[in-house]
């Protein structure tokens, strides 16, 4: 834990200096440090936790809209054209797949591939894991708490309700259980209020207001509406609002919090 806050003040990330400049560093840790847990200062503790969590937020989101410019590109040349190269044709199809889409539904198709406000997913993340100290983050990089009924796949909660057998599901890295999450609020019919929310904003012109989209989410949490309260008061008394006017700086990703895999490099 001191390496990875040693690193971020190398790197001058600090929360007042990214709301300042607008930029996050393009760092993604790969794992939750095991110290979050032993540190008792609650502001440290909080601050340590965001800026682990807000790059790979980010980054599943750039991705995303990427994802989104791409396929409003190709609809308008199909209605411009009548027809679309095999390869982007292709690409397109297997979209609709991935976000349970009938083909050609494109409205549809565009209200599911769309972002998570950060300020929504830190807060989440946050309660989810405890700011980052839960067993489950520690040991399986489960940020959000996802459900599993794959025994391979999961980690048994010390305290189960009464015949339910789920499992948290584990992750090989932090980036991996943000994508999932994102893509669970994106396809999961639970969260047709949500998109349907979101979708409307984007129609209007609006921003994305994460603590309006909040409401969508009560199917998350067995507490309904006490868990959207819950995080509610997150982004509130954190101000992580501020977080969704935020954008990835420029340049290439490092890696930062485990051995890198593929063509991913150590941030050191």
């Amino acid at each position: 834990m001191e390496a990875l806050e040693a690193l971020f003040a190398r790197l001058d990330y600090r929360l007042d200096r990214v709301r300042e400049r607008g930029v996050v560093p393009r760092l993604l840790v790969r794992r939750m440090p095991d110290g979050l847990s032993r540190m008792h200062e609650t502001q440290r503790r909080k601050a340590l936790f965001i800026r682990i969590a807000l790059p790979l937020i980010l980054t599943t989101n750039e991705a995303i809209l990427r994802d989104r410019r791409r396929i409003e590109r190709l609809r308008a040349a199909q209605v411009r054209d009548g027809f679309l190269p095999v390869g982007q044709e292709r690409w397109l199809w297997q979209v609709f797949a991935a976000y349970k889409v009938k083909p050609g539904e494109f409205a549809e198709l565009l209200s599911r591939v769309d972002i998570v406000p950060p300020s929504l997913a830190v807060a989440q993340a946050a309660e989810e894991t405890g700011w980052g100290t839960s067993r489950f983050v520690r040991r399986g990089n489960a940020l959000f708490g996802q459900r599993t009924y794959r025994s391979a796949h999961g980690m048994v909660p010390r305290r189960m309700p009464p015949g339910d057998r789920f499992r948290v599901r584990r992750f090989s890295q932090l980036l991996a259980a943000v994508a999932s999450y994102v893509s669970n609020l994106n396809t999961h019919p639970a969260y047709a209020a949500f998109r349907a929310r979101r979708s409307e904003m984007r129609g209007a012109g609006r921003l994305l207001d994460a603590t309006a989209l909040a409401g969508g989410l009560e199917a998350y949490s067995a507490r309904r509406g006490a868990y959207v309260r819950t995080v509610r008061a997150i982004i509130r008394t954190n101000a992580l609002a501020d977080l969704d006017r935020l954008e990835l700086e420029s340049g290439r990703p490092q890696f930062a919090g485990g051995p890198p895999t593929g063509r991913q490099r150590l941030a050191n």
